[in-house]
């Protein structure tokens, strides 16, 4: 899934987008952007992923009040 409920002003991107997955490569481009987010299905629980160069880190809160 790819965006945050409400971070995003545009209507279109208002919620996030979901894209299902194949077993392999998936090359997923969303218009909006957004934080992107892995539902998994299934019993495994795991799934390999590879971020694209293109792709941007965030701050990630840490409790305290200190971003990694």
């Amino acid at each position: 899934m790819i965006g945050a409920s409400d971070a995003d002003a545009r209507k279109e991107f208002k919620s996030p987008r979901e894209y299902p997955l194949q077993l392999g490569r998936n090359t997923v481009t969303d218009a909006g952007g957004g934080v992107v987010y892995l539902k998994l299905i299934g019993d495994t629980g795991q799934a390999k992923v590879t971020i694209g160069e293109e792709a941007q880190g965030r701050p990630a809160h840490v409790s305290g009040g200190r971003t990694a």
